[in-house]
Order: C-alpha cells, then structure tokens, then sequence
C-alpha cells in the first residue's frame, strides 16, 4: 500500500508543478487525501496531546484538500504545460 501512495503522491505532485493535466492530478489527490485524512487522523478517537496533534494534521490536510479544489476550480494557470500545449496545438 505504502508504494502506491507514494506513487500517487508523487506522481499527482508533479501533474500540479508542471501544469500537465494539472486537474486531473488534483482530483487524484483530492480522492486520495481525504480518506488518508480521515485514517490516518482520527483525532476525535485520541485524547491528551495526542488528539491535539493529530488534529493539528487532520487541519492541515484539510487546508490542503480546500487549496487543491481551488486548483481545481481555478486551472493550471498560463505558466503550465497545459497552457503551453494549448497554445501551440
């Protein structure tokens, strides 16, 4: 599991930092982060320091998941090969 993920993670990573079908590797993360999120940080099944942590990092994947919808809804932008690939087809 753990080689998929990090596939995933990386593969859908450089589909955002190169704007190469940019929103179709934002979904893929989006798929992908919200149920590691919800696994990995339960924090309402914590208690002590450790619920405040894990909070902390479930907060933080939820900021990312709000930031890659913003992606989603906005595009790659012109600095992307999308926009390139667009331009000179």
């Amino acid at each position: 599991m753990l080689p998929a993920a990090i596939f995933i993670q990386i593969l859908g990573g450089l589909s955002l930092l190169l704007g190469f079908y940019c929103r179709s590797g934002t979904v893929v993360l989006i798929i992908f982060t919200i149920p590691a999120m919800i696994k990995m940080h339960n924090f309402w099944k914590e208690s002590g320091d450790l619920k405040l942590i894990e909070k902390t990092f479930f907060m933080k994947d939820l900021a990312t998941v709000g930031g890659l919808i913003a992606i989603l809804i906005l595009g790659p932008g012109t600095i992307s090969l999308d926009a390139f690939l667009l331009r000179h087809h």
